[in-house]
């Protein structure tokens, strides 16, 4: 197994934190990834291979109507990931997500992680505001109150001109959720050139986006 710290452990880690789970109980070691049957198709492939390379073991996708699952029964992954790096899981996992704090050292894994976590938590947008059309927004959606707070840190040291983290109620949860924003196509560009994504769905809208309105 692939233990030592790279830049695909570090996306893979944001991948989990972003929609994966992990599940520990009486011997059972599981961790789930899931997300969109159409938009994250190609992204499970890629999410698979990277699987592959760390793990050597071949996860189980499964496609529902209501959405792509990724199963991997593994004692040695689930416990990298909680023993080793940290990640919590179980029951409140969401919004004690933080980064762990192995990853906060080194610049390079950081933008690994970051483009993991926006790559499953993430969404990239345009609106139509006064005086500018089809403004652009990277934004990423957690219940973790502390993700979003270290998130909008990281990436102000980085040269993002980042807005407050907002509070967000969707009648579709019962939690709280909190968003981190970038807005215009400043942060865009800067976005595409140290970060970027590795979901191809969000990859052709920052390429479509980075190349059509004004700065």
């Amino acid at each position: 197994m692939k233990t030592e710290l790279s830049p695909e452990l570090a996306e893979f880690v944001g991948i989990v934190m972003g929609d994966g789970y992990i599940y520990l109980n009486k011997g059972k070691y599981l961790l789930g990834i899931v997300g969109h049957p159409k938009k994250d198709r190609a992204h499970f492939k890629h999410i698979n291979d990277l699987i592959m390379s760390l793990f050597q073991h071949k996860p189980t996708i499964v496609t529902r109507a209501r959405g792509l699952r990724l199963t991997l029964y593994s004692k040695q992954a689930c416990t990298l990931l909680t023993k080793e790096i940290g990640l919590v899981h179980g029951k409140g996992k969401g919004e004690n997500v933080t980064i762990p704090q192995v990853f906060l050292k080194d610049d390079s894994l950081l933008n690994s992680l970051i483009r993991g976590l926006f790559d499953t938590d993430g969404s990239i947008f345009t609106s139509n505001k006064k005086g500018a059309p089809d403004y652009p927004t990277i934004e990423l959606t957690t219940t973790s109150i502390r993700l979003a707070e270290q998130v909008r840190d990281i990436l102000i040291k980085k040269g993002f001109r980042v807005a407050n983290v907002r509070r967000y109620k969707s009648k579709r949860s019962v939690l709280d959720t909190h968003k981190v924003s970038l807005y215009g196509h400043k942060n865009m560009m800067l976005w595409r050139e140290i970060i970027g994504f590795s979901n191809s769905y969000k990859q052709e809208r920052l390429r479509r986006i980075s190349g059509s309105g004004v700065i």
